[in-house]
């Protein structure tokens, strides 16, 4: 079977500096109300929202929650063009205390919203292997509309899937953002770097043998998993065959389900072999 190695591994598992804070004594105050200031573009509702870890009722966590603010908080609006938004360090008001004596507390945010932004030049450079047209279109970003970071990370994310397919597993994409702050423009370049394209040398299976595996026929299991290679010996290695074919060997039923960590490219001279970890299923 050209392109094919399986080899089986036995595992015995062996259980074995920012705005003066109200000085709070005690212990951690409780967050009773978290309110913002210089917001006119996101309400306060919208913006407590956007937190992911910091709550009213939680422990006040002076690190916790900076890096929420300028994280999430931030991310919101990069994400609807406001590039330059900044978050204050908050300040904290003692409004109270618990029935504990725990002292209840106002978180206050001021938020610098500053201008929105919008997408103007876009442009695509170091492109020769794939179609300008399928280029573009895959990266999505398109002049006049609203900036957001989101996007441009799922864009570049979309070049290389489309690289890939191609078999250009090695293809790196770099944008170069040059902001125009009288315009609220930001113009955008992205350095395409191709590299290699790749064909297909051989997958190499490891197998990890449980006792009372679901189906015991290895012979045959072995027959399977060749079948359910799409790939053949010398034939351009797009990852989207690749990815079909850990779909089909998924859908044997033999094996724990394979994720993206249980297989990995091995590529040399221009050739890729594809190694990928299986586990049997137990009953």
């Amino acid at each position: 079977m050209k392109g094919f190695v399986l080899s089986v591994l036995l595992v015995v598992w062996v259980a074995t500096h920012g705005p003066a804070q109200e000085r709070v004594e005690g212990s951690q105050p409780v967050i009773e109300e978290i309110q913002f200031e210089g917001n006119s573009v996101f309400p306060d509702d919208e913006l407590r929202s956007a937190l992911q870890v910091t709550k009213v009722g939680d422990p006040y966590i002076p690190d916790q929650l900076e890096h929420d603010l300028h994280v999430n908080v931030g991310a919101l609006y990069r994400n609807n063009g406001y590039v330059n938004v900044k978050v204050d360090t908050p300040r904290i008001e003692v409004i109270g205390k618990t029935s504990g004596r725990q002292a209840l507390a106002r978180i206050v945010v001021t938020i610098i919203e500053g201008q929105q932004f919008f997408y103007w030049k876009i442009e695509m450079v170091g492109i020769t292997a794939v179609p300008d047209r399928d280029v573009r279109q895959s990266f999505g970003i398109n002049s006049q509309e609203v900036v957001s970071y989101d996007a441009l990370k799922a864009g570049l994310q979309r070049l290389k899937r489309l690289y890939r397919r191609h078999a250009y597993l090695d293809m790196d994409a770099i944008p170069t953002l040059t902001p125009d702050l009288k315009g609220r423009e930001l113009d955008v370049q992205v350095r395409i770097i191709e590299g290699t394209q790749y064909v297909f040398g051989r997958v190499h299976f490891e197998l990890t043998l449980v006792e009372n595996p679901t189906f015991q026929d290895n012979q045959q299991a072995e027959q399977n998993l060749h079948d359910s290679w799409l790939l053949t010996e010398g034939q351009l290695c797009g990852l989207d065959l690749v990815e079909e074919s850990i779909q089909r060997i998924n859908s044997l039923g033999y094996f724990e389900p394979l994720e993206r960590g249980d297989w990995q490219f091995v590529k040399k001279d221009g050739q890729a072999d594809v190694f990928v970890r299986l586990t049997q299923k137990q009953y």
